[in-house]
């Protein structure tokens, strides 16, 4: 348009110097009346001072529809909408152009066939060179093409602009070169909480986060979006409400037609919900690790235990032939003793003595057999979880002293002196067959490793509990084994060999847990050992017997 407007300029001042020099400029006006008339692109014709048209060139004819001997003499308001005639629109322009010198323009104008077309029209008005107002040039241009193309983006925009403002789960507005938010859309509307009239004009940075305004990512996403173009991040955001959201963030730069920043898009998406989900998936991963790990721990300790068990069923056959052996060796001896002397005749062996000590040591040997097979059951009865209990009515009393009546030979053989002190009225439910199991049990180990030496048996009631102990003076137990004795095939280091499966512990202790009891030691290395057993006097009958270990052999 500045080139068109320079045309114009110039034939306008050509057209005042020929007012002014009159007809002394013949050839010169003969060359300028060729020069209008040649331009086909406009309409370039005078106007006299009534606005009655004067002059047409070819480009006037081409796009107006009129040929000079038609057109010359009537007035320019020809050209105009009945709207604007009765509005007296062509008599303010030339009002305007006498007043400020020019009037510029763009309307709707007529064509002879009636139809419109959209013209930039320029009417400059034309003095004398003394100042008297002679007539108007008048310059117009067909730029219906261009109006078209204007609407068209106008209404593309329009039509950009309602969509954008119609998308609900986007936030899309824009921001000026600094940051600050110029335009608002319903997506942003709904989940960032803020009206329009609200956030237009803030800073951006108010959807941030303390650090990282503190971070200054504000700022590092416009330099970065500046620099390259976009950016893309995703982070906490928060809301008017001060609640956050997990967003997804493009800032793109956006520039002038020269290439120049005029601003940036910016578009977030709430992905709280696929960040929950991650996080969930990520929690369900680490489980499942964290589980895989477990396993393979547990495989690890459930192989160790294996092995041990392993260890232990090995050294349990070592331990139980030797311990079978003994007794039966002892009466395989005697048997073989006796079957020679019989061989040769010689009964001399069948006195009423011999056959009396005979049968004493028969009994010992066998009463140990049934001793070491009752144990073995047991072990296994427990391992399945069917040591069964039969709860009666027992005076603990009067099972421990039959007890200490029944085992008086093993304690005279082990030359020791138990002395007792039982509280007598200490009753309770409980499986009577199965306590004296226990006491014979902490009993025999009293003489065993405590030869020679005074044993202690007290028993007594402590609110709903029964409390029995034995003490020895014997050799005590180390620390270190004081942890072992109650596990299964566990027995306590001694100077001396003592004979046994290292069982009664491990069966006492589980037979006290079905009693709802506890079963303690207290020792020291050369002064004895204190066996403690707490039950409760009515404990809940069991359905089975839940074993204190979880391995088998």
């Amino acid at each position: 348009m500045t080139s068109d407007k320079s045309a114009i300029s110039s034939a306008n001042q050509d057209t005042n110097r020929h007012n002014a020099m009159g007809t002394s400029a013949v050839s010169e006006n003969d060359r300028f009346k060729l020069l209008v008339e040649s331009i086909l692109d406009y309409a370039i014709f005078m106007l006299d001072i009534h606005g009655k048209i004067a002059t047409w060139n070819e480009g006037a004819r081409r796009f107006k529809g009129y040929e000079a001997n038609e057109i010359i003499g009537k007035h320019f308001s020809v050209f105009y909408p009945e709207e604007d005639k009765a509005a007296k629109k062509p008599e303010m322009e030339l009002e305007i152009a006498q007043r400020d010198g020019r009037f510029e323009e763009e309307g709707l104008r007529l064509r002879k066939d009636g139809t419109n077309f959209w013209a930039n029209v320029v009417i400059t008005a034309i003095r004398d060179s003394k100042g008297e107002l002679k007539g108007y040039s008048k310059v117009t241009r067909d730029i219906s093409d261009k109006k078209q193309a204007e609407d068209k983006l106008r209404q593309s925009e329009e039509r950009y602009r309602l969509m954008i403002e119609a998308v609900k789960d986007y936030a899309i507005f824009m921001l000026d070169p600094k940051g600050y938010i110029t335009t608002w859309n319903e997506g942003a509307r709904r989940f960032k909480g803020y009206e329009a009239k609200e956030i237009i004009g803030k800073h951006f940075s108010t959807f941030y986060t303390e650090p990282d305004i503190i971070a200054d990512i504000p700022g590092y996403e416009l330099i970065e979006a500046t620099a390259n173009g976009r950016i893309e991040m995703e982070g906490w955001r928060l809301r008017k409400d001060g609640t956050q959201f997990w967003a997804n963030v493009v800032i793109t730069r956006v520039n002038d037609g020269t290439g120049n920043l005029i601003g940036f898009t910016k578009v977030t998406r709430d992905l709280t919900e696929r960040k929950i989900a991650q996080e969930k998936l990520q929690e369900v991963n680490e489980a499942l690790e964290q589980s895989k790990v477990n396993l393979e721990k547990r495989v690890e300790e459930r192989t160790e235990e294996l092995q041990k068990a392993v260890r232990a069923r090995d050294e349990f056959v070592s331990v139980a032939s030797h311990e079978l052996k003994t007794p039966l060796t002892a009466l395989r001896l005697q048997a073989q003793i006796t079957q020679r002397n019989i061989n040769r005749g010689d009964f001399s062996i069948f006195t009423k003595e011999r056959v009396t000590q005979f049968a004493n040591q028969l009994d010992t040997q066998v009463d140990r057999l049934s001793h070491l097979v009752e144990d073995m059951l047991d072990i296994s009865r427990i391992q399945v979880g069917k040591l069964t209990t039969s709860f009666e009515k027992t005076n603990l009393s009067n099972l421990v002293q039959g007890v200490v009546d029944r085992f008086q030979v093993q304690v005279a053989a082990a030359n020791c002196e138990v002395e007792m002190d039982l509280q007598p009225d200490v009753e309770g439910n409980w499986d009577q067959f199965r306590l004296e199991q226990v006491v014979l049990n902490l009993l025999s180990n009293a003489t065993k490793y405590g030869a020679g030496k005074k044993i202690k048996i007290e028993l007594l009631k402590e609110n709903d509990r029964a409390v029995l102990s034995v003490a020895d003076h014997g050799m005590g137990i180390s620390k270190e084994d004081q942890e072992r004795i109650f596990e299964r095939f566990e027995r306590a280091i001694s100077p001396n060999e003592v004979s046994g499966l290292g069982l009664g512990l491990y069966i006492a202790k589980e037979i006290v847990i079905a009693h709802e009891g506890t079963i303690e030691v207290e020792s020291d290395i050369g002064k004895g050992s204190k066996f403690t057993v707490e039950i409760a006097l009515n404990p809940k009958q069991p359905t089975q017997h839940k074993r204190s270990q979880d391995y088998e052999f």
